[in-house]
């Protein structure tokens, strides 16, 4: 792996650093509203549809 670590990863790899301050998890649902429903913790959400699209 280069000196950029990979930005997708496995669902064991965020359990095992839920607690590490280094690593931010970035929750994008095709489904907007899915974050506000559930989501895990201490993950920040990214509105796809508000946040990266042009009007």
């Amino acid at each position: 792996m280069s000196t950029r670590e990979a930005v997708l990863v496995s669902a064991d790899w965020v359990a095992e650093h839920l607690d590490d301050p280094k690593v931010v998890l970035v929750e994008v649902d095709e489904d907007t509203a899915a974050y506000d429903k559930n989501h895990i913790a201490g993950a920040v959400k990214l509105d796809w549809k508000a946040d990266l699209q042009d009007a």
